[in-house]
């Protein structure tokens, strides 16, 4: 039985995703100067995660190789196929090299579907372990804070951000009937500390934390501290807000009827292809011809861009009913089934 609260609440952070990238790609000024973006950026891609991890709980279950080839299909098959056509655009639009190009989109674009495989995969291998996966998680948590390890490069991931909270969603699932009888409280207390949190939200916290295991070890305690803080922050003001509004929308639509709602939580399931759509039209097309730059900032923040943001997702729910009606388009850029 699905969820309708959460397709909404699927259609809410993708509108969030579009409306942080019209301020990121419309404007001329850095993005973190935004208001507008930093506060959508606080929570809405933690959101997403945690909501990934909520769903990933049957994966879990099922047989390591079955899982870990329907999530190669649902999310790095989309990612390469929509890597090398963006490589494509760019080309046209730029006169970019393409191989070069596919090297860069493969390796930077699409970033949130190859760090939900990579959460996935951590959180698979962690659940094998079966009555000891409580110590697993916890190791896999601890790994994701040493970025070095990785051959992955840590910046095209968020992975010490984005892992955290695909734990929690998985807890949050195991949990759910807790959420159900206390959502009233849940909302009201994570609303609470996301709000005071929010107070001393600002673009210092998107500094670069990289080095913060290398500065502990050679014992420059506190500029590793510091850059420790700026990450647990992060993860805090994700996990807080991510959780506000999951309990906001159990709360507010969780057994309502009406046309309204339906056709919210129906488009609620396109989130892949807007995501993806969203990049083609907005991140690439529109940023190459478009700039917003001779409008005044506040109204553009609040305004403009949440109006282009909601024109934006209507085309992109438009194309993504296209994609989905021929089963091989479905198959390679939404990662369905491919059913014979």
């Amino acid at each position: 039985m699905r969820l309708q609260q959460f397709d909404a609440l699927k259609l809410f952070a993708i509108f969030m995703v579009i409306w942080g990238h019209c301020i990121q790609y419309m404007l001329s000024s850095n993005h973190l100067d935004e208001t507008g973006y930093i506060m959508i950026y606080s929570f809405h891609m933690p959101l997403f995660m945690m909501i990934s991890g909520f769903f990933a709980i049957s994966g879990l279950k099922r047989s390591f190789i079955s899982s870990i080839i329907t999530k190669t299909r649902q999310l790095l098959l989309p990612c390469i196929i929509s890597s090398i056509i963006m490589a494509a655009l760019v080309y046209i639009i730029k006169g970019e090299d393409f191989w070069q190009g596919i090297d860069f989109q493969l390796l930077y674009a699409f970033w949130f579907l190859k760090t939900a495989f990579f959460c996935f995969l951590l959180a698979r291998i962690s659940y094998s372990f079966g009555k000891y996966k409580i110590i697993a998680f916890l190791a896999t948590l601890t790994l994701t804070q040493i970025p070095h390890i990785y051959r992955i490069p840590y910046f095209t991931t968020n992975i010490e951000i984005m892992y955290p909270c695909f734990v929690i969603g998985v807890i949050i699932k195991n949990y759910w009937n807790v959420v159900e009888r206390n959502y009233r409280t849940i909302a009201i207390t994570a609303g609470l500390i996301f709000a005071a949190m929010l107070i001393f939200w600002s673009k210092d916290f998107w500094q670069n934390t990289h080095a913060m295991i290398y500065m502990l070890k050679a014992g420059e305690f506190s500029e590793g501290f510091y850059l420790a803080y700026l990450r647990i922050y992060r993860i805090a003001i994700g996990i807080s807000g991510s959780v506000f509004f999951i309990a906001l929308f159990h709360w507010c639509i969780n057994g309502a009827k009406n046309k309204f709602i339906d056709k919210v939580c129906e488009y609620g399931q396109y989130t892949i292809g807007i995501y993806i759509l969203q990049s083609f039209i907005l991140e690439t097309i529109m940023a190459q011809y478009i700039n917003m730059d001779s409008i005044n900032s506040i109204a553009f923040n609040l305004i403009i861009s949440p109006i282009m943001s909601v024109l934006l997702l209507f085309v992109c729910i438009y194309l993504s009913k296209i994609i989905e009606k021929n089963k091989y388009t479905a198959f390679l850029f939404l990662g369905k089934k491919l059913l014979v």
